[in-house]
């Protein structure tokens, strides 16, 4: 009866996601939770298992014990109510792509990169104005302090908070290895957060009203107006009339998914780890993997933008949210929702395919640190995701699964 039990756990888990598509970490822990129920078990070796797993947590833990003051020292709390305060989810993104106990700058680092990041996500999606949001953009794209002169409080916080995480990273490295990375730093703040947003923006707005003559930008007027952005899309759907946004106009998916892999960071997700995490061994010849790999992050982008749509669309449609990429699939194709649901899981399965394609071709000379980071964000944002937004609301799986991860250690019988 044990052994069906446990068998019957195992199909269940590899029915709802394969074992390739997994986080380590949590796999791990998983594991360990069913090999205990196998009556062929080693009990040496599991408790081995057990051993490493407390000694890797407990790293974990004085990670964020460090990143508990960085936060509080930060002053976002106080200067930027608006943003969510989700250091322990942030954390969990950082040590789903690196979980090695010995990449602890790496993951720490990371995990500021993630915050800083999340917050400014906030600043374009639920707070700053468009008046606003040019001279945050412009500022980003002078990277220099003087620029925090044209900006409003919360805004200053914000971007010198940007600015120092980014010239620290600079100097380390300049410091340390003699290599100046400040042009691949500053152009993923660049063009990730700001730079490309109104410009994506404009260009999409004029396809808009090359195909639909009742599409029109908004006058200069209305820029003092609060507005909800989506990086891109976001910021292009509240440049138009209020009455066409009701109306609802949908992009194709194709439009959807040019903008996807950008909004949602993973191409500057991974440059910073690649930095980060090649500490000991970084050399200009291996900061030309940015280049060499940029299809196997795109692919792996692609799969934390989708996952990331699985999680939220629900609850940001209901709050009038731009259409992702389910709505826009119905839209299009003029199908129900279940079938773009199975049209979009459908894009996340072949997603992984061209990543698996890049990882095994003959010409891959990436580095094995490259390959891993890419393939483990994608698995995180399935993991984040999988139960629902995973960032947004910290209850349920999310919860339980930051403290078996972070907070309880397994125990150990003996």
């Amino acid at each position: 009866m044990r052994m069906e039990r446990f068998l019957a756990k195992q199909v269940q888990q590899s029915l709802e996601i394969p074992l390739y598509w997994r986080v380590p970490r949590v796999e791990a822990r998983n594991f360990i939770d069913l090999y205990e129920m196998d009556p062929t078990r080693n009990p040496t070796l599991l408790k081995l298992a057990k051993l490493d797993y407390n000694l890797v947590q407990s790293v974990y833990q004085q990670e964020l014990k460090k990143l508990a003051r960085w936060w509080r020292d930060l002053g976002f709390k106080e200067n930027l109510v608006f943003a969510r305060d989700r250091l322990m989810e942030n954390f969990l993104w950082a040590m789903g792509i690196v979980d090695e106990p010995h990449l602890s700058k790496c993951r720490v680092g990371l995990t500021k990169f993630v915050c800083i990041l999340t917050a400014i996500d906030d600043i374009y999606d639920v707070y700053g104005s468009l008046s606003e949001l040019e001279c945050f953009t412009n500022a980003v794209k002078r990277w220099d302090i003087e620029a925090i002169k044209d900006l409003p409080l919360y805004m200053k916080v914000c971007y010198l908070a940007m600015l120092n995480f980014g010239n620290d990273l600079i100097y380390d490295v300049l410091k340390t290895h003699g290599l100046d990375v400040s042009p691949f730093i500053k152009k993923e703040w660049i063009y990730t957060n700001c730079g490309g947003i109104l410009g994506k923006c404009m260009h999409f707005s004029w396809w808009s009203c090359r195909n639909c003559p009742r599409l029109h930008l908004r006058p200069r007027s209305l820029h003092n107006e609060k507005l909800p952005s989506m990086m891109s899309l976001k910021l292009m759907a509240w440049m138009f009339p209020p009455s066409l946004r009701k109306s609802g106009y949908t992009p194709t998916v194709e439009e959807y998914l040019e903008n996807a892999c950008i909004s949602v960071g993973g191409h500057a997700g991974i440059v910073h780890a690649c930095i980060l995490g090649l500490d000991h061994s970084i050399t200009k010849s291996s900061l030309d993997c940015f280049n060499h790999g940029a299809k196997l992050i795109h692919w792996s982008s692609l799969v934390t933008r989708l996952s990331d749509d699985f999680g939220t669309s629900k609850d940001e449609s209901k709050r009038g949210d731009v259409a992702k990429a389910v709505q826009c699939y119905m839209v299009e194709k003029g199908i129900s929702e279940e079938e773009a649901i199975n049209h979009t899981k459908e894009l996340i399965s072949q997603s992984w395919k061209m990543m698996n394609k890049e990882i095994f071709s003959k010409n891959n000379s990436l580095p094995n640190s490259l390959v891993r980071m890419c393939v483990n964000m994608a698995r995180t944002a399935q993991c984040i995701f999988q139960h629902g937004d995973g960032i947004g609301t910290s209850i349920g799986v999310t919860r339980d699964r930051l403290a078996s991860l972070i907070v309880e250690p397994v125990p150990i019988k003996g």
